[in-house]
């Protein structure tokens, strides 16, 4: 008989260590150069600030030069007259807000009590000095650039002042104009109550107007005509002197 030989005892087998696994586990493919640039490309344009827009500067309004265009003073009243002629006669001088005050309160009671013939003297003072006024405003006006008028009554009213009431800037037309005519012809013919008066105008004088003849009706269109043409060289006038003032 053969003899019976033994096989080997087999090893056991080894247990993979965590750091083989690692070693066999399939590395992670980098990522290609070009991705990589991509991002970076990316990340620099979130990080850029945001372009801020320029406010354009507006350029300062040229100030106005007023200097030598002072409008002329207001006519005193009678009143006023009265006070600085009795001032003169009593050669009071005041020292205080207190003493002014008192002297008008005083100087305004003896006006009241004046009899109308010493009073027309300053009555008639007055009515000299209005006149002379008007004529002095009318040509300041006339003369002076309107931009120059509007920066003075701008300055005016911020101290507490009053802005100068300026003419009317543009013609009258020819119906107005002959409203201005019509309108004391219906007052005298008129039986209703005084405050239908206006009321019942419109609807009269419209009514007439329309009544009136194409010739009847030319001077009033003459009229509007002549005012509009010299209303608009005058205001070309004005712009060329307001320019030149700047």
């Amino acid at each position: 008989m053969s003899p019976v030989t033994e096989e080997p005892a087999k090893a056991p087998r080894k247990t993979e260590t965590s750091k083989e696994v690692k070693e066999t586990t399939p590395k992670k493919t980098s990522k290609s150069a070009a991705e990589k640039e991509t991002k970076k490309t990316t990340a620099k344009e979130k990080a850029k600030p945001k372009k801020v827009k320029k406010v354009k500067k507006v350029a300062a309004k040229p100030k106005i030069d007023i200097k030598g265009h002072k409008p002329p003073k207001a006519a005193p009243s009678s009143w006023i007259l009265f006070a600085k002629a009795r001032k003169a006669e009593l050669g009071t001088t005041f020292h205080s807000i207190t003493e002014a005050n008192q002297f008008m309160r005083e100087a305004s009671a003896v006006w009241k009590t004046l009899p109308e013939e010493e009073k027309q003297k300053f009555n008639d003072q007055a009515k000299v000095l209005m006149a002379d006024y008007i004529i002095r405003r009318k040509e300041y006006l006339a003369t002076t650039p309107p931009a120059i008028i509007k920066e003075i009554n701008k300055r005016s009213v911020q101290k507490g002042g009053r802005a100068m009431k300026l003419p009317s800037r543009k013609p009258a037309s020819a119906y107005l104009r002959f409203l201005a005519e019509y309108s004391p012809e219906f007052k005298k013919i008129w039986q209703g109550e005084p405050k239908d008066f206006v009321r019942n105008l419109a609807p009269a004088s419209a009514e007439r107007w329309r009544l009136l003849s194409d010739a009847e009706k030319a001077p009033y269109f003459e009229a509007w005509r002549k005012d509009t043409e010299k209303y608009f060289a005058d205001k070309a006038a004005a712009a060329d002197a307001a320019a030149a003032a700047l």
